[in-house]
């Protein structure tokens, strides 16, 4: 699967083909300070269309998808590290970024963490950058699975990173979780390439509500 942690179209314009309007929660965009490999100045978009989360106790996850396609049991698929190649279609979002979070603590007044606090959470942004397709590949790692794919068959400007400046504030609502999310600066790096430093910068914020998604327990990353 193509997302580990610090975590078609061709064309890479991010629009809303769902039949519901669905108004994006989380905005903003990501911009690495420095040009992808390929020496082209990328950057990502996030529109927070889909939100699925669960609470064990006081660890909580949850996984929020910039494709309004995206559902709790192709989310579950996607992130399941035992299972078979998953085809990201409908969980990833060509020029968009997406977001894995957990963290330890939750009770039943919430988890608030900001930067300048130490608090027991992690996180993973993936963000498919410049152009490209999501494709079946085998590159260095002689890994086989989809992987963003540059129009000249090599690896995509995948940007991976975690927020480094941030505000987060999350709940229990009606149907899920309520997540209030602030971001302006980053740290990460284009991981097909080497792992070399790349920071990010840019304001990613919005409230976004989540819906219970048990499967996420399965996955293997929970």
């Amino acid at each position: 699967m193509i997302i580990s942690f610090a975590l078609l179209s061709a064309c890479t314009d991010i629009k809303d083909s769902g039949e519901d309007a669905l108004v994006p929660m989380l905005t903003g965009t990501i911009a690495p300070d420095t040009p992808a490999p390929s020496g082209e100045a990328v950057s990502g978009e996030f529109f927070g269309y889909r939100a699925f989360s669960f609470l064990v106790g006081e660890k909580f996850v949850s996984y929020i998808s910039s494709n309004p396609n995206a559902t709790c049991s192709n989310v579950v698929s996607y992130l399941n590290i035992n299972g078979d190649p998953y085809d990201p279609v409908n969980v990833l979002q060509p020029g968009g970024c997406n977001m894995y979070i957990e963290v330890e603590g939750f009770t039943e007044t919430g988890f608030s963490a900001s930067d300048d606090i130490t608090q027991s959470a992690s996180s993973a942004i993936a963000c498919a950058m410049g152009e490209g397709t999501f494709e079946m590949a085998t590159f260095d790692s002689d890994d086989t699975d989809y992987f963003w794919v540059a129009p000249d068959g090599g690896p995509g400007a995948w940007w991976q990173g975690v927020p480094q400046v941030f505000s987060w504030d999350f709940s229990e609502s009606a149907d899920g979780h309520s997540l209030e999310i602030s971001m302006r600066s980053y740290t990460g790096s284009f991981i097909y390439e080497e792992f070399a430093s790349n920071p990010a910068s840019g304001t990613v914020s919005g409230t976004v509500e989540s819906e219970l998604c048990e499967g996420l327990a399965s996955t293997g990353v929970f």
